[in-house]
């Protein structure tokens, strides 16, 4: 999920479907996840790694970890650059 077409909408849910969001996954980026994506993955998987800074300068905008954090997830800093 780490762009803002409709292939980077479906990632989590297909992940998901080939058994990899486990307690011991760490997710990149999560700037293409839906409202359910958030509410599904936060409690399920290790955390998400956040990178905000190239997540706005090449798509225009980044995850929403806010929504992420509140479902109960965890988020770590990244660097992308």
């Amino acid at each position: 999920a780490e762009g803002t077409d409709a292939r980077a909408a479906v990632a989590f849910g297909q992940i998901k479907k080939l058994g990899l969001v486990r307690s011991n996954t760490v997710l990149v980026h999560g700037v293409g996840f839906t409202a359910d994506d958030m509410l599904n993955g936060a409690q399920a998987v290790r955390g998400l790694v956040w990178c905000p800074s190239s997540n706005r300068h090449l798509l225009g905008f980044t995850a929403n970890v806010e929504m992420w954090q509140a479902a109960g997830g965890r988020v770590v800093l990244g660097n992308a650059s």
